[in-house]
Order: C-alpha cells, then sequence, then structure tokens
C-alpha cells in the first residue's frame, strides 16, 4: 500500500517559482564562494621540462608530443659566416652559436658544413640576439626579431657591425661596414632520426644516464617553480592535512613527474624508437642526407625550419624560393631556406628620396625584394578646391621594410597597404586597387608579410 503525502503538493506554477529560487540562491553561493581550481604541478611539469627534451609527436612528421631525441626548438642554434657581396669565401672561418635554453644530446655527432664549404664542430656560445628561430610548435618564426636585433643602432652602430667586429676583428668589420661583406647565418639543429617500433621492452635503454639525469634535475627545478604558483593558503591547507613540508611535497612532484617524463621519452608510453642515425648536429641540408630514405621529422626539416628564416631576393649565389609549402629535399639543398643573409646598411627604404615629385629610394642590391611602392602627388587650388595630378611614381621589387614620411614640400594624406600593385592609380580619385591590410594618415616603419603587396603613398 502507499502511503500519500498528507501535505498538498502546491501547484505546477508555484513549484516552478521554488525550483527558481533555489537554483538562484545556488548560484549566488557559488558567486560568492567561488570553487578555485589548481592544476596539477605534475602536469604542469611534465609539460614544461618536456617541451625541452622532445618536440615532435610520436609518428615520423614531427609535432608536439614525445619523441626520444626528436626536434626541440631550443636544441638549435646557428651557424654564423662571411661572404663577399658575390658569394665568394672571405677566407675567414665559420662559427656555431646555440640557441637560448639549448639542451644538447649527449654524445652528438658534429655533421655541421655551410653551403659554402664552412666547417665548424663545435659551439662557440650563446646567440647573442636571444631568441630561438621559430618557437614551441614549429612557429612563429623569430626571423624578424632576429633581423631587427642586427640592424638595432641605438649604441650607435649597428649589432651587426659589433658582431662581426667581436667575431671576426677589425678588418672583417670594415669589408662588412663598406658592403664588400656579407654576414650568412644558417639555422643548426640536433636530433637524432629514428622510425616508429623496436624491440625495447622497457624502453629506458636509449635514455643514457647523463640524460637521465639531466631530466630529473629539471622536473626538480620545474616543480619547485609550480609550486610556488599555488596561493600559500591552498598550499599550507594541502601541506597541513597531508603532514608534510613543503621541500618534500617538491621532492614528490619531481618524482612523479621524472617517472611520467622518463617513460614517455623512453617509450613506455607506446613510443618505442628504432634510431637510424646517430645523434647530429648540423645545417638543415646536413641533416637531411641522414634520412636515408625515411619520411621522418619532415615537417620540421621541410617546412618548419626553411620558412623560418629565408633570403627573399636572389643574392650572392643564393636562389630564393618563394613558394610556401614544404619542399623537396632536393629544394632545401638548393634554395636559400633556413637561412639569413645581413648587410650592415638598413635594408629600410624609404618613400622620400631626394626630390619631389619624385620616385621612392632606389632599390640598391641590399634593398630588392617582392614588395613595391606606389606614390601619387597632386596640388589643390584653395580658392576653387580644384585638385590637378602631378603624377605618379614608383619603385617595384623592394625590400618589404618600408619607411613612409611626408616630403619636405609635400604632405602626407594617407599611406595604404594593399595586396595588389597598380601604377596607373589616379592621384584625384585615389582608389588603389586590393584589399587593405593596413593604413594611416602619419609616417610609419612597415614590415610587410605576404600577401602584402604594395604600399600606396597620397601627397599634396
Amino acid at each position: 500500500m502507499k502511503f500519500q503525502s498528507h501535505i498538498p503538493k502546491p501547484p505546477l506554477l508555484s513549484r516552478l517559482r521554488l525550483l527558481s529560487v533555489g537554483l538562484f540562491t545556488a548560484l549566488t553561493c557559488l558567486l560568492i564562494n567561488p570553487i578555485t581550481a589548481h592544476a596539477d604541478p605534475v602536469d604542469d611539469v611534465v609539460r614544461a621540462v618536456g617541451a625541452t627534451y622532445n618536440g615532435t609527436s610520436d609518428n615520423n612528421h614531427g609535432g608536439t608530443s614525445a619523441i626520444p631525441n626528436g626536434v626541440a626548438y631550443t636544441r638549435t642554434g646557428y651557424l654564423c659566416y662571411l661572404l663577399t657581396k658575390d658569394g665568394s669565401p672571405t677566407g675567414d672561418p665559420a662559427y656555431a652559436f646555440y640557441s637560448p635554453g639549448y639542451n644538447g644530446i649527449a654524445g652528438s655527432q658534429w655533421v655541421c658544413t655551410s653551403r659554402r664549404g664552412h666547417t665548424v664542430s663545435g659551439w662557440s656560445g650563446e646567440a647573442f640576439w636571444g631568441v630561438t628561430p621559430w618557437e614551441n610548435g614549429g612557429s612563429p618564426s623569430n626571423e624578424v626579431k632576429i633581423r631587427d636585433w642586427f640592424l638595432d643602432a641605438s649604441s650607435g652602430v649597428t649589432n651587426a657591425q659589433i658582431f662581426v667586429k667581436r667575431v671576426w676583428g677589425e678588418a672583417a668589420v670594415k669589408n662588412f661596414e663598406s658592403d664588400e661583406y656579407i654576414l650568412v647565418i644558417e639555422t643548426i639543429m640536433n636530433f637524432q632520426y629514428s622510425v616508429k617500433g623496436g624491440s625495447s621492452s622497457s624502453g629506458n635503454d636509449i635514455i643514457d644516464s647523463t640524460l637521465r639525469n639531466a631530466i630529473i634535475n629539471s622536473c626538480y627545478l620545474q616543480a619547485r617553480l609550480e609550486v610556488n604558483k599555488i596561493p600559500s593558503s591552498t598550499l599550507n591547507g594541502m601541506l597541513s592535512s597531508r603532514g608534510i613540508s613543503k621541500e618534500a611535497y617538491i621532492k614528490e612532484v619531481a618524482k612523479e613527474a621524472s617517472e611520467i617524463l622518463l617513460a614517455q621519452l623512453g617509450g613506455n608510453a607506446g613510443t618505442n624508437r628504432t634510431f637510424t642515425s646517430p645523434p647530429l648536429i648540423g645545417t638543415v641540408p646536413n641533416l637531411i642526407t641522414y634520412k636515408k630514405g625515411n619520411t621522418v621529422f619532415d615537417s620540421y626539416t621541410n617546412k618548419v625550419a626553411p620558412h623560418s628564416e629565408k633570403i627573399k631576393v636572389n643574392e650572392a649565389g643564393f636562389t630564393a624560393y618563394t613558394g610556401t609549402g614544404a619542399l623537396s629535399d632536393s629544394e632545401v639543398q638548393s634554395y636559400g631556406v633556413a637561412m639569413l643573409i645581413i648587410h650592415c646598411k638598413s635594408d629600410a627604404i624609404h618613400t622620400y628620396w631626394e626630390v619631389s615629385p619624385g620616385n621612392p629610394e632606389p632599390r640598391i642590391p641590399n634593398k630588392t625584394g617582392t614588395c613595391n611602392i606606389v606614390k601619387g602627388y597632386y596640388k589643390e587650388n584653395l580658392t576653387t578646391g580644384a585638385k590637378q595630378s602631378l603624377g605618379v611614381y614608383y619603385e617595384l621589387d623592394v625590400t618589404s621594410n618600408i619607411i613612409v614620411s611626408g616630403e619636405p614640400t609635400f604632405e602626407l594624406v594617407e599611406w595604404r597597404v594593399t595586396t595588389a600593385t597598380s601604377t596607373g592609380v589616379n592621384p584625384i580619385a585615389w582608389n588603389p586597387p586590393g584589399t587593405t591590410s593596413q593604413q594611416g594618415k602619419a609616417g610609419a616603419t612597415l614590415s610587410l608579410k605576404d600577401p602584402e603587396d604594395c604600399v600606396y603613398v597620397l601627397l599634396f
């Protein structure tokens, strides 16, 4: 027998109102006393330390998960050497500089030879410009930061001049300052080729004791940083409830994180590898030689590194690559990719040059490129308001670094950057073609990027 409640049920509308009041009260309590969630410090340690000791996925094409001795953006560097402006060796040696945060693979073999035959077999120190060629995950490229550092003249001379003098001496820098010499920088990578699969049961035999100790120490240092991020009230409450000290907790986090990371790197997470080369240090063209027919790490050797730094115009015997996708092995070895050329003098070009109306600054060899400048001039009758065109002037195939300004006898009306070039624009009915990506009415220093094509400047 079912017993009926002697309390009558309220009407449906009243029950809904009671329910809404209850929900409102509960939400109010949550807003007033929010539940604070804290990330597991073990996960944070594994993620941070793992990013240093690996950098490719568990397939053969690269990525961001763990492959033992795979590609890491911090495990990179730069091969630096001088050439004459026509691309001939100067007789000066080349030097290699490692990226900040560099963690080399123990027992690595140097196979580092420049595109002009310079050979190096060791590091000369950390790169003074303080950045890796690209960021974690393969992007973004740091080419602009590197170039800007070399051309920075805040000390009175460019960092490029200081660098060349410090590394190669007084005679070299004089030739560099006269534009007889150019500075060439090629990207260096340190990794070990491997393919999926292998007979290792524990996987840990591919991690030597030096690397193991380095990982354990890194986990401890990172654990201290992560634990210190936990709010004091939360941390103290947790330590009190468990009856342990802060230092004991840090060691506990570090131990758990290092065990997870060593298992990942060693293959216990299902990523056993068979190495197909020794650990290598070399330029991208050098490393491709050691692929031995395997399609391994090619998203880095054939796409990320080549596009992170590359020349923009044919110069000094190097050929510019204008494509955007992955390059074949032979293309990487043939084109001026995974490299930079630095001139002593800034490669920025000015929209104003000597006369008005007149063409922009001429594109001398180190100011050539794939961008364009088109200027339109007009004058206006202040009484009638009638406008008269004074012509269109331009300079094509210039560097992407462009300084826009007014001119001594003409005022800057506006500038705009678009995706199309036309030298037939009308200064009166001003309407440059293409999609506008940026514009302004004051002078500016621009650094154009694909697909930006042309800077239009209107003056009167």
